[in-house]
């Protein structure tokens, strides 16, 4: 149980510094970039869930 709620703080803290770090801007560039390329979104909205420390 211990282990599962420190992987889910880590998960956050991870989240949260990507988050903070990017300008809303820059979100919008990465996204339209991905959206160009592969022609959808699913994979880099999920990428937080999916990536993990």
């Amino acid at each position: 149980m211990i282990e599962t709620e420190l992987n889910c703080v880590r998960i956050q803290v991870a989240n949260r510094f990507v988050f903070s770090s990017e300008s809303p801007s820059n979100r919008t560039h990465l996204y339209g970039d991905y959206y160009s390329q592969l022609q959808y979104l699913e994979s880099a909205l999920i990428y937080p869930i999916v990536y993990k420390l």
